[in-house]
């Protein structure tokens, strides 16, 4: 979920309710995306499009001017929302650049 009682981010916690962990530092992040596979995290900032490992750490900047990511089936690209000016569409991107 996104939340603010300890600090902005995304957090994630067990189904039953238990053991809160904070994945997203960024009080920024919006429009989070698990991957297909479990292991990553795509989220929107400040314009940009980010990727962090599910159990946190550093996030990685794929691309700026950017928003709303979407992943493939394959875990391996994200599709997201692209403006420069008045003319937005929709982008494809291989998370390793």
């Amino acid at each position: 979920w996104e939340g603010w009682p300890q600090g902005n981010g995304l957090w994630t916690l067990k189904v039953d309710g238990t053991d809160p962990r904070l994945v997203i530092r960024d009080g920024e992040a919006r429009y989070p995306r698990w991957s297909p596979d479990g292991k990553l995290v795509a989220y929107a900032a400040r314009n940009s499009v980010h990727v962090i490992s599910a159990n946190g750490g550093d996030p990685n900047k794929l691309v700026d001017g950017s928003i709303q990511p979407s992943w493939s089936p394959d875990s391996q690209r994200l599709v997201f929302k692209g403006c420069q000016g008045y003319a937005c569409g929709l982008y494809l991107i291989n998370i390793d650049g």
